[in-house]
């Protein structure tokens, strides 16, 4: 469990890291980034959801101990 939170630090120190991994990504042969504009949903999306999921669960705690 603290390797699945502490994966997600930096979600909560770069805000955007979410949508910036959902919206493109890095070609490595490469070096480009590309966008997914029309791009199918991925299990990676559902997996950046749990954890803006728990993310969100797990604020209001920190808030008021904090």
């Amino acid at each position: 469990m603290l390797q699945d939170v502490y994966g997600w630090l930096p979600e909560f120190a770069h805000p955007n890291f979410c949508s910036n991994k959902s919206a493109f990504f890095l070609d490595k042969g490469t070096g480009r980034m590309v966008f997914r504009h029309d791009g199918d949903l991925q299990e990676g999306d559902f997996e950046l959801m749990r954890g803006l999921a728990t993310s969100a669960d797990v604020f209001p705690f920190l808030f008021d101990r904090f």
